[in-house]
């Protein structure tokens, strides 16, 4: 289920997510925070893809709220971040990394 303040990744190539335009964006101006069942829900993903992803050094960066088993959450400016170095610009398929 989406989160009611969440948008999937249609709405982020359309450069909104929520009420925030992601393309001027920055850590001070958009300090929303995600679990990682919204942040899945953004990003098109399960909750499980995220968690395989953290755990082999790739996806968005992410926060612990605890040392061990904490919660994890996601900041609205590091799932921008990663969905822009995922950008593939059109007739360059190299672009993502």
């Amino acid at each position: 289920m989406v989160p009611a303040n969440a948008r999937l990744v249609t709405a982020w190539f359309m450069g909104v997510i929520g009420s925030v335009d992601v393309m001027n964006a920055t850590p001070a101006t958009d300090a929303r925070i995600y679990s990682r069942r919204e942040a899945a829900a953004i990003l098109g993903v399960t909750p499980t893809t995220l968690a395989h992803w953290a755990m082999q050094g790739r996806g968005p960066a992410y926060a612990r709220s605890g040392p061990r088993r904490g919660r994890v959450w996601y900041r609205a400016c590091d799932l921008d971040r990663w969905l822009q170095s995922r950008s593939i610009e059109p007739g360059n398929p190299t672009t993502a990394t």
